[in-house]
């Protein structure tokens, strides 16, 4: 890859190169234009590395009243203190003395507690505030973890 001006610097890093231009030494025009322009053909394709940690929700219920909110958090990597973080509309109301965390392993199946550093919520207010539920905890190594609550739908009226 070639730079129209050439750059002040090049900085080579492990993966990337980065061109560094010091404004102050290019004081020709009042305007800074650059360019970059490809020695050949350049090459659409590429790798995407799997993501460490996923996290995916559902809705599971019965009816339209209640209902049960269910995330996944999937970890294949090394363990991770995380923040999970669900802002949810006022017309949820939410039973806090349902929530539940639960891990597993995903090579044996088997049952891993993890340690929980802090756990925030704040109600909802009717038409005025959705609910915030926030939970810091370690997110075992190579575990999926459920976070899980039942909630209630309020009555929806109507503005007629």
């Amino acid at each position: 890859m070639r730079f129209e001006p050439t750059p002040t610097e090049i900085i080579n890093d492990a993966q990337t190169s980065f061109a560094v231009y010091d404004l102050q030494k290019i004081q020709s025009e009042p305007s800074f234009s650059l360019s970059a322009l490809y020695d050949g053909p350049v090459s659409t394709t590429w790798k995407q590395s799997p993501a460490p940690i996923s996290v995916s929700s559902v809705v599971g219920g019965t009816d339209q009243l209640s209902g049960l909110l269910v995330s996944v958090l999937r970890n294949e990597g090394a363990a991770q203190r995380v923040i999970y973080t669900h802002q949810l509309p006022w017309f949820l109301l939410i039973y806090y003395h349902t929530v539940t965390l639960t891990c597993k392993d995903l090579s044996n199946g088997q049952k891993q507690i993890p340690t929980i550093r802090k756990q925030f919520f704040a109600p909802a207010v009717t038409r005025k505030r959705p609910a915030l539920i926030e939970w810091e905890f370690d997110l075992p190594r190579n575990a999926e973890c459920r976070l899980q609550f039942n909630f209630e739908k309020a009555f929806l009226r109507s503005a007629c």
